[in-house]
């Protein structure tokens, strides 16, 4: 019955269309070719998956036929490009290619409307242009072709694609017969040193050799800056050797010359993500989507940067629909477990963790995220393997370490916790999050002069942080200063009203100054809003039970 019912609701077709988008990936074009078949058979012409899918067999046929044609294999070529244009007749590149496997194939007059067809969508398409001035001439209109080298010549541009090879030949075959070609010769030559370090560049992307990808590509634009797709490639150099800010300009730079370049909007906003500018990356992918972007990746970034401008409802509507056509994808899973967390849905939160580290058992974030939630509802048995398992597998990554230290920090392991957030500063010297922890060690082992030498630099430099504002209030609190407390925690508050640990400690603070009264008032809305927190209920009973003994006092 599960198989079935997937067939009846797209799973199958789900999962053809990403192993076709991974083997697209790989280079493996006939069998992605193969995968996109399999998932838009039956699915509604009107679907995402039907347009997304044969958009990319496609692409993948003509990126084939775009190979088969520089081996000079001009029939199975011409195939795979008739299959390309089938369903994208509007690229001028893939009717250019068809023009000259037609011609090289001997079918010049058929090659003729290939060319004319290119043109028509892109008049500056300087190799269109001169390959119908060749083909003109072959046919015996030395006339027309001369026409279209003149115009050719006066673009003043440059070839970027390796088939002009086939181009080159020909003209310099007419060279002493039209003395138009000349022109058109010394532009075509002119961009010889472009196209190598162009194509050498990408080679190397693709071996991985990213860092000389990048010196080849920073080159090969510094040449030709207006090229779109040469900027966007730089970009993806630069963002694969962690150099985030400059490949942000790069995508910047292809953008301004294309504003339509959908790929180039994409990782845009994945290296302005990377970099910690959500409102920036929002932009760029919501701008990507509307471009038709439907990627599944490119919907977990939006999600994921909607998550971090706490715009949660949205990522999380976002994130079911992405789960709704790739339910195996165990980030959106694991996203969405995080933001049922914070609805307070923790059964639902657990069981999507639980999902996500099933699909992807090396996610550790997954797996971090489930054992502190085990931790904060007291399941230690369910937390532990958890714990054991990333203390043993990552002892080296400073994150994992400072979570771990948080997880024991929660289950009441003191000094453990605090030699795991050693540990994760160690790594990572100025770690925030493993700075924060330190200093929850010392106050909560009663170190206080400990943790004021580490709070005094951290609110220097985060003076309007909520959590060290209330950090600040606890080791207030710890001295007896409950007024001094009161008044951080109501800093803490005013910064981020709904941070429950802080209204707690106000009014445990309001109760230890004999104001009961106004702690009750403050908790009794809490024990509404989170049933499932215990010890608000027990603090509240007790808290109304002393306001009722002061108020007896004072009768």
């Amino acid at each position: 019955m599960p198989s079935l019912l997937r067939r009846l609701f797209g799973g199958r077709r789900d999962e053809d269309y990403s192993a076709g988008i991974a083997l697209y990936n790989e280079g493996r074009f006939e069998e992605a070719i193969a995968r996109f078949e399999a998932a838009i058979a039956g699915a509604a012409k009107s679907s995402t998956t039907y347009r997304l899918g044969t958009f990319y067999a496609a692409e993948a046929h003509a990126n084939i036929g775009r190979s088969l044609l520089r081996s000079e294999h001009y029939d199975e070529a011409r195939f795979h490009l008739e299959q390309a244009l089938s369903e994208t007749p509007n690229f001028p590149d893939i009717q250019y290619c068809l023009g000259v496997a037609l011609f090289m194939g001997g079918e010049r007059a058929a090659a003729l409307p290939c060319f004319q067809r290119a043109l028509a969508i892109n008049p500056d398409y300087i190799e269109a242009r001169c390959f119908l001035a060749v083909a003109l001439d072959a046919l015996g209109d030395a006339e027309g072709a001369r026409r279209e080298l003149r115009q050719a010549a006066a673009l003043q541009s440059e070839i970027p694609i390796s088939v002009n090879r086939f181009l080159l030949v020909h003209l310099k075959e007419r060279e002493t017969v039209l003395p138009e070609v000349g022109p058109v010769l010394e532009l075509l030559e002119s961009g010889a040193e472009f196209r190598e370090l162009y194509g050498e560049g990408i080679a190397q992307f693709n071996l991985g050799q990213h860092a000389l990808a990048a010196e080849l590509l920073e080159r090969a634009a510094a040449m030709k800056p207006h090229y779109a797709d040469v900027q966007c490639q730089l970009g993806l150099a630069r963002l694969k050797c962690g150099r985030t800010e400059p490949a942000i300009a790069a995508f910047g730079r292809a953008l301004t010359v294309n504003p339509r370049f959908m790929e180039a909007a994409y990782f845009l906003g994945l290296a302005q993500l990377k970099a910690g500018h959500p409102l920036e990356a929002e932009e760029s992918l919501a701008f990507a989507r509307s471009l038709g972007g439907e990627g599944s990746d490119l919907l977990l970034h939006l999600a994921q940067a909607r998550f971090q401008l706490g715009r949660n409802e949205e990522a999380a509507l976002l994130l079911e629909e992405l789960l709704g056509r790739h339910p195996e994808q165990s980030q959106a899973r694991y996203l969405l477990g995080l933001l049922r967390h914070l609805e307070g849905r923790d059964d639902e939160a657990l069981r999507l963790l639980r999902e996500a580290l099933g699909h992807n058992p090396s996610l550790g974030e997954a797996e971090v995220d489930l054992a502190l939630l085990h931790a904060q509802r007291g399941e230690w048995e369910d937390a532990d393997p958890h714990f054991r398992r990333l203390q043993e597998r990552n002892p080296g990554d400073a994150t994992l370490q400072a979570f771990l230290g948080q997880a024991l920090l929660s289950r009441g392991d003191l000094e453990a916790a605090l030699a795991a957030f050693t540990r994760a500063l160690d790594l990572a010297p100025g770690d925030l999050y493993a700075l924060r922890g330190r200093l929850r060690c010392e106050l909560r082992l009663g170190r206080l002069a400990k943790a004021e030498a580490l709070l005094a630099p951290l609110l220097a430099a985060h003076p309007d942080y909520p959590d060290l504002l209330k950090l600040r209030g606890d080791l207030a609190f710890k001295r007896g200063e409950y007024g001094a407390a009161a008044a951080d925690y109501r800093a803490a508050l005013a910064l981020a009203p709904r941070y429950l640990e802080a209204e707690l400690a106000l009014a445990l603070a309001l109760r230890n100054q004999g104001r009961s009264a106004e702690a009750t008032a403050l908790l009794a809305p809490l024990v509404a809003q989170h049933p499932e927190r215990l010890e608000l209920r027990h603090l509240l009973d007790e808290h109304f039970a002393l306001a009722e003994f002061e108020d007896a006092e004072s009768d």
